[in-house]
């Protein structure tokens, strides 16, 4: 699932939820411009018992701050797809190559 998201910020429509797409059109990319860093939170994930569940994933777009959004996934024959995002007030993961090592 977090390869899937992963690719948010290069081919967002592609994980756009068949019961979504009449709501997001083709509006996936001005949600998740181009350059956008994607940075998932796999141990958030909670699972829904029926096959989905919901997983936080930051986006920073280019230039701009991070928001955190908490993603409703769905399971569906091609792959994991988006089913609807909400905006959380966490604050965004550090990605794990701008932790300082000791």
């Amino acid at each position: 699932m977090a390869v899937a998201l992963g690719r948010l910020g290069t081919d967002p429509g592609s994980l756009v939820a068949a019961s979504s797409r009449g709501q997001v059109g083709g509006g996936a990319r001005d949600a998740v411009p181009s350059g956008t860093v994607v940075t998932v939170d796999e141990g958030s994930w909670a699972p829904d018992g029926v096959g989905g569940g919901t997983i936080k994933v930051s986006l920073t777009v280019p230039g701009g701050s991070s928001t955190i959004y908490l993603a409703v996934m769905v399971r569906e024959p091609d792959g994991w797809k988006v089913l609807a995002t909400v905006p959380t007030v966490d604050k965004a993961p550090v990605p794990a190559e701008s932790v300082p090592r000791r």
